[in-house]
């Protein structure tokens, strides 16, 4: 299926959009991702994973999907 992204900073907003199985950022997280994003192109950095330390710990499924959908953005 299609999958969604809304950016909101309304509550009832993003409950609704999480239980209809999409993903809903708040603004300033939102506002966060594309800073970063924009310093790593200014930088010319290359997007890479931090060296994994401790041990390890799977997310729940849920926030791991919403991880992977928000990666894309």
């Amino acid at each position: 299926g299609k999958r969604v992204v809304v950016v909101t900073s309304d509550r009832e907003i993003r409950e609704h959009v999480e239980r209809a199985g999409s993903v809903a950022i708040g603004s300033g997280e939102f506002e966060e991702i594309m800073m970063r994003a924009f310093l790593r192109e200014v930088k010319g950095e290359e997007e890479g994973r931090p060296e994994k330390r401790g041990p390890a710990r799977r997310l729940p499924k849920r926030e791991r999907e919403r991880e992977r959908v928000l990666a894309k953005l």
